[in-house]
């Protein structure tokens, strides 16, 4: 893959060659992107960290979702155990109505 046609010189801030920048160069040009990028976060973009005022933000987390999966899985069980056992007395009774007279 070849960056044929890709023209980096609009990055330059004095427009020297990008293969004899010096360090002092780059750091420069790094520090104009940070201020750009403080720039954009000012302007209400969204930033990368959580916000600590907000409750709603932390509150639905990995815990949580375990605690609510287990409760389903423990609903899903008992729903089962209730199913089988009543399909257990109903076969029961059906097979052997002397013993199972409720």
């Amino acid at each position: 893959m070849e960056n044929v046609g890709m023209n980096y010189s609009q990055y330059n801030i004095d427009g020297a060659n990008v293969n004899e920048e010096t360090v002092g160069h780059l750091r420069q040009r790094l520090n104009v992107m940070r201020e750009i990028v403080k720039d954009e976060d000012k302007d209400g973009k969204k930033k990368g960290k959580r916000r600590k005022g907000k409750c709603i933000d932390t509150i639905i987390d990995g815990s949580l979702m375990g605690a609510v999966l287990a409760v389903c899985l423990a609903m899903v069980i008992g729903a089962s155990f209730f199913a089988y056992k009543n399909l257990y007395f109903a076969v029961m009774k059906k097979w052997y109505p002397e013993t199972y007279k409720n």
